[in-house]
């Protein structure tokens, strides 16, 4: 098209009929993705569902804000009925970043990588198949203040009962404080023997994770953290693919430091409350390891790029991936017990 000096068209100089664009088909189960709206309802929240072994996304719903008050931002997502650009109507800014793909302190989720890094650094031993095993003071904790009201021994606590009593006591918890359910037998319904039985448990499972912590070199967790796909991009399709905004040789640098901080920094850092930060997707990328035999895939959305998507074997040792997930899975069925079994 050419324009006069005013601007106007003058003429057309050549024309093209325009043409349709390719189709694009996602890995999305609609099926499993309709489940995980419905269940969130109106709240906020970020799911991946993803398939460990070939790395296909088949549910993803990132949502910063709902219409039930809940602070934060209207972020993009893919849902049932396509691709949104978010919510309408938010008196919020909105974002223009998916939530799944943000980097944030991975928390509980973090521990079932915790074990097995300490399966495979020897730090965890089993004996005849049975969960791991440590020997652990819930007086003494990694340069902090000391249980002093506890006047017990050190005793023995299995995997399989730390990773219970935090999937059931403390997540369990947090999801009920957000979303007003109530799926764990609350404290003020406890008699004083049943509440003390709790606090212990309680106790002995964070002195679990803290000793197991301890055991692990800086040098050797910034290993296994670049292993996991943890500070890198994830490689998925969506352009606001992130790093995790963590610099793991950084973080290293900062837990070699032998300040009287350094033991705590170190610790906090490894139970997923420090400065590390991954993005949900980064996790869920490194959780499917512990189910596809200790492959790292490459997530992807969009079909026909699993042939492409990137895969490294991890050279685990298969017995130990083995029993980390037989603990999982008895520390999962003891969550549907009314009590634990210890």
């Amino acid at each position: 098209m050419e324009l006069d000096a005013s601007f106007q068209r003058s003429k057309i100089l050549a024309q093209k009929n325009p043409q349709s664009g390719f189709d694009v088909q996602l890995t999305l189960d609609l099926d499993v993705q309709r489940a995980v709206e419905t269940a969130f309802g109106d709240r906020a929240g970020v799911v991946v569902a993803l398939n460990p072994n070939d790395g296909s996304v088949v549910a993803l719903l990132s949502r910063a804000s709902g219409t039930n008050g809940e602070t934060g931002s209207t972020a993009p997502t893919i849902n049932s009925t396509g691709v949104s650009s978010g919510n309408t109507g938010s008196a919020l800014a909105k974002s223009t970043t998916n939530l799944a793909l943000v980097g944030d302190q991975p928390g509980l989720m973090l521990q079932p990588l915790l074990a097995l890094i300490g399966l495979e650094s020897g730090q965890l031993k089993s004996r005849s198949g049975d969960s791991p095993t440590l020997l652990v003071n819930p007086r003494r904790r990694a340069g902090l203040p000391s249980f002093t009201d506890w006047q017990l021994d050190p005793a023995p606590w299995t995997l399989a009962q730390a990773l219970q009593t935090s999937l059931k006591d403390d997540l369990g918890e947090a999801i009920e404080a957000k979303t007003g359910t109530n799926s764990t037998q609350p404290a003020s319904s406890l008699n004083p023997t049943r509440m003390a039985e709790r606090d212990l448990n309680r106790r002995l499972s964070l002195a679990f994770w803290e000793t197991l912590a301890q055991s692990i070199a800086p040098d050797d967790l910034l290993h296994w953290l670049q292993r996991f796909g943890f500070g890198g991009k994830t490689g998925f399709e969506l352009a606001q693919d992130e790093t995790g905004s963590t610099d793991l040789t950084s973080l290293a640098n900062t837990l070699r430091d032998r300040s009287r901080w350094y033991a705590i920094e170190k610790v906090e850092t490894i139970l997923g409350r420090g400065d590390l930060r991954v993005s949900p997707l980064q996790l869920t990328q490194a959780l499917a390891v512990l189910a596809n035999g200790g492959v790292r895939i490459q997530p992807h959305v969009v079909q026909g790029n699993g042939a492409r998507s990137r895969r490294e074997r991890l050279d685990l040792s298969q017995s130990h991936l083995a029993l980390l997930r037989a603990s999982l899975a008895l520390s999962l069925i003891h969550i549907s017990e009314p009590t634990r079994p210890y």
